[in-house]
């Protein structure tokens, strides 16, 4: 059994990452290809872009900070609302 899921281990791994020994058989995550590649220079270009706009409408109308700050602190309320739900999820336990 061992052999098999370092055979498996092996094949789910691109290069620069072999079998390993020992029960953990199957490579790290980080090592593996697919898993951490570059991000796309697409996404850094959409993110550049909003910030520019964001930035020219502060200067064509500055009540925005306002409107922005305002949206951040819902977002953040929202978040942390959504994470105390799975907090608290995490915590109980099933019927036994």
């Amino acid at each position: 059994m061992i052999e098999d899921i370092k055979e498996r281990g092996a094949q789910a791994c691109g290069s620069g990452c072999g079998p390993r020994t020992g029960p953990a058989a199957m490579c790290s995550m980080a090592n593996c290809a697919g898993m951490m590649g570059k991000p796309s220079g697409l996404l850094l270009v959409l993110a550049g872009a909003v910030l520019i706009a964001v930035g020219v409408l502060i200067f064509v109308e500055p009540a925005i900070i306002a409107w922005l700050a305002g949206a951040a602190s819902v977002m953040a309320g929202v978040a942390l609302l959504v994470m105390a739900g799975f907090v608290r999820r995490l915590r109980t336990r099933p019927p036994d």
